[in-house]
């Protein structure tokens, strides 16, 4: 994540736009010098919605091919073409018997690469 660059104006009505309510929680779990780990909690389902909604405050998730545009991400660190976004846990019913199953993996140390390959300071 990076500090935002003017953005669009709260106020502005884009009529030509369809859109649809999306809801996100979010916290900061650490922060480097260039970047910011963020734990997002999307309420609602949209087709990109973290993206999008990062995208449109200015803060673009590292490495995305369709709303970070620098090659080197928006911070100036190369991702390898990686997009920096991790599905940590994953909670869902089972197709067939129902049983809900939630999953959980941490991000490999590829992850880290833009904090020299380790994870940053921790925020309180």
């Amino acid at each position: 994540m990076r500090p935002a660059t003017g953005g669009f104006p709260p106020d502005r009505i884009y009529d030509h736009v369809r859109s649809y309510p999306a809801q996100t929680g979010f916290r900061r779990l650490a922060e480097g010098a260039a970047c910011t780990v963020l734990e997002l909690r999307p309420h609602t389902g949209r087709r990109h919605q973290l993206r999008v909604q990062l995208a449109w405050i200015g803060h673009p998730i590292e490495g995305d091919p369709l709303f970070c545009k620098s090659s080197a991400g928006s911070t100036g660190v190369s991702t390898d073409g990686r997009t920096c976004l991790h599905a940590r846990r994953l909670t869902f019913s089972h197709p067939t018997t129902g049983e809900r199953l939630t999953l959980i993996t941490e991000p490999d140390d590829g992850f880290w690469e833009p904090y020299d390959g380790s994870m940053p300071v921790v925020v309180d």
